[in-house]
């Protein structure tokens, strides 16, 4: 059942969103704990990101570096139980834009639900990201591959 009102809630907001100055205007995220180095131990509370509102954002932590990863991650990581990480890639164009799957690693399955966000590469190579709120806790967009220091 939660699976069928995910996968609904998902296809009813999967338009592509204007990025209307998008590159300038966006929401940052500075959390050090996105980071796939980052484990989820237990006693920490879990990043979780039900509660963000869809729109624009930048990863800023490690020096407004942060993207997200590209390969599957596992269960735990991303300082949460349920990582987000990005199956389809980043755009290789400045200002292009990408509709992009975001996979939700779960019950040790790497893309056991998907979230449908976009992402577009910005002049000074860093990346924006249209984002949307996961269905349940605790799920965390992943960022990053430092530590923080």
């Amino acid at each position: 059942m939660w699976l069928l009102v995910f996968l609904l809630l998902n296809a009813c907001c999967s338009q592509v969103p204007k990025c209307n100055n998008c590159c300038n205007s966006y929401r940052e995220i500075n959390e050090p704990r996105r980071s796939i180095k980052s484990v989820w131990k237990r006693g920490q509370t879990p990043l979780c990101d039900r509660r963000i509102l869809k729109g624009w954002y930048r990863f800023t932590s490690f020096n407004g570096t942060a993207k997200m990863p590209q390969l599957p991650v596992v269960d735990y990581q991303c300082g949460t139980h349920n990582p987000i990480w990005l199956r389809d890639g980043h755009p290789t164009k400045f200002s292009e834009t990408m509709t992009s799957t975001a996979c939700v690693s779960s019950f040790g399955n790497s893309c056991r639900y998907y979230i449908t966000i976009n992402v577009i590469r910005c002049p000074g190579n860093y990346f924006v990201y249209f984002l949307k709120p996961p269905s349940f806790c605790a799920s965390a967009y992943c960022a990053g591959e430092d530590t923080s220091t």
